[in-house]
């Protein structure tokens, strides 16, 4: 003889269902990363949404020379280093406008989701608003590279501070188009700072095949 469930399992039930989709609100299901500190990335500066990429170069980072705390550091897992970038955009704002192309090794990607990482000190410098274009030019990481289309514009996950050399929150967006490169540019830092920085980046998606 089958026999119903008692009414307080229905509830404990549906309590469990309902803090299941306060979960997945909070930890949306953005993919794996499909970064690796073999892909190749540049840096970039004076750079915006559509228009071709202007390279970076020394001077335009941390160190005393301007030439260390380059873009490589923000794929190579460590979190205690990080990718500093000072360059003024073309209003004067330092950290503006820059940011980095990468070409994943793996091919053509779907991503979804990113998440960045901040730095040891100064969270000024934090991004706070960003913008993620893809592209398929076979010279989208060269200067001059064009060809970006917008996937996403928005918060970077940093918003609330969660400390240094700490993940923010991961973001999700609405994509279903593949890329073979990407490019992430800073558009607001986290108040008038003098740099932009950050430890980590991860890019949140599947393999386009």
């Amino acid at each position: 003889m089958r026999h119903r469930p008692s009414i307080l399992l229905q509830v404990s039930l549906s309590t469990l269902f309902f803090v299941g989709l306060a979960v997945a609100a909070d930890n949306p299901d953005t993919g794996t990363n499909i970064l690796s500190p073999d892909d190749t990335i540049v840096a970039v500066k004076q750079t915006t949404r559509g228009a071709p990429n202007h390279l970076a170069a020394t001077g335009d980072f941390g160190g005393t020379s301007g030439s260390d705390e380059q873009v490589s550091n923000a794929i190579d897992g460590d979190l205690s280093n990080k990718y500093f970038n000072k360059a003024l955009s073309a209003s004067g704002s330092p950290g503006i406008d820059t940011g980095f192309v990468i070409t994943p090794r793996h091919g053509a990607t779907i991503i979804t989701g990113i998440q960045l990482a901040t730095a040891n000190d100064q969270p000024d410098r934090d991004p706070l608003t960003i913008s993620i274009e893809g592209s398929n030019d076979p010279d989208a990481d060269k200067a001059t590279g064009k060809g970006f289309t917008l996937i996403y514009k928005g918060p970077s996950g940093l918003s609330t501070d969660p400390g240094r050399n700490t993940w923010g929150q991961a973001v999700a967006f609405t994509n279903s188009d593949s890329y073979k490169s990407y490019r992430v540019l800073i558009t607001e830092t986290r108040a008038n700072a003098d740099a932009t920085q950050f430890s980590e980046v991860r890019l949140l998606g599947v393999t386009a095949n």
